[in-house]
């Protein structure tokens, strides 16, 4: 999907589609410092968030089906 922005904001991250005007958020992991890393696959459907802790946290969503979970059929 082309027409998909994914950015940090605070600790969590705004995953926005242009042509629907929607948004999702995706909230960070309790206990975390912060994100320190975001990676989008080349498809845009699968968004790598990671996150500084005492353990490295990288968690993989598939970012393709908030899109389908979100339209009205």
């Amino acid at each position: 999907e082309d027409n998909v922005v994914a950015y940090p904001c605070g600790h969590n991250v705004i995953v926005y589609y242009i042509n629907e005007k929607m948004q999702r958020f995706i909230p960070g992991i309790e206990g975390s410092q912060g994100i320190t890393a975001l990676a989008l696959s080349a498809s845009r459907k699968f968004l790598a968030v990671c996150e500084k802790s005492t353990n490295a946290v990288c968690t993989v969503y598939n970012i393709g089906k908030f899109l389908e979970m979100s339209v009205e059929k």
